[in-house]
Parts: C-alpha cells; structure tokens; sequence
C-alpha cells in the first residue's frame, strides 16, 4: 500500500516538477593544488527517476572543474585520470512541510589504470519552500545535497598530491 501512494503521488506530482540542470548541481569551491592533467568524467548510481540526471551530475562535476582549474582539461576519452561519481543512496521524507534529503556519493579517482583517490562523502539538506509540489522541495533538496558533495569532493581531490 505505501508502494502505491508513493507511485501515485510522483505520477501526480511528477509533471510539475522541471528536469534538473547542471547548474543546479554545480558549486563554487577554491581548491588546495591545480593539477596539470587532464580527467576523464563519470557519474552513474542507484536509479533516479529522472530521464538524463546523471548527465547533468557529470556536466556540474565538469563546470566545478573549469571553474576553479582543479585540472587543466575535461577530455571525453585518452585522458591522464578518471573521475568516477557514484551516487551510493538518497534517502528523504516521503510526505513534509520541510524536506531534509541525504545523499551519499562515492567518488574514485583512477590513474593508468589504478585506484588512487578513493573516498565517500555523505551530504545533507534541508528544504523549506513556498511550493504546493512535494516533488519540488524533494528536488530541491536532493540537488542541494549533492551540490555540496561536489564541492567536497573536489576540495578533498584538490588536497592530494597527484
């Protein structure tokens, strides 16, 4: 039965809700070292209901590099490192005035083949909005969370000597 009101409820409220975009995702961050090399991006994870999500993870990583030159290219293939983002859980309040979303990402960072940065950050938010959708201030929430992981992560990456 709970099954069937969460189904019902994101169908309902489903459509008013707008897709995320990386800009949403992307935080500010200053970061430790600049590193001369270039990364390859991967985001993938548990299943988002969101058509293109991870896309959008992958292009806030991105943009969060280029703005604070943690490396000196995003390349798409035959890069000196690759950064894999891997979104571990999401777990929020079903029903709520105020959404407190908690996201975990486990990121691993991979040279030549091995493992050389590995490291899971758990992030949180809490959403109070002025919005008859649900889904919304789950939204909200939910990007908000890993907006903050981003920014972790990269000024943890940004801390270690490649």
């Amino acid at each position: 039965m709970r099954y069937a009101l969460i189904l019902i409820t994101a169908l309902l409220l489903g459509g008013c809700v707008q897709k995320t975009t990386y800009t949403e995702l992307t935080p500010n961050f200053a970061g430790v070292n600049t590193f001369n090399k270039s990364v390859e991006i991967h985001a993938s994870g548990v299943a988002m209901q969101e058509t293109g999500f991870y896309d959008e993870f992958e292009k806030a990583i991105g943009e969060s590099i280029q703005r604070s030159n943690l490396f000196t290219q995003i390349a798409t293939n035959g890069s000196d490192v690759t950064l894999n983002a891997f979104l571990v859980r999401v777990s929020m309040p079903i029903m709520a005035l105020s959404f407190d979303a908690t996201v975990e990402v486990a990121w691993t960072l991979k040279q030549n083949g091995q493992v050389i940065y590995r490291r899971s950050f758990t992030t949180s938010s809490s959403q109070v909005r002025v919005s008859f959708a649900a889904a919304d201030r789950a939204k909200s929430a939910i990007n908000a969370a890993i907006k903050e992981n981003i920014a972790l992560a990269l000024t943890d990456i940004s801390r270690q000597k490649l």
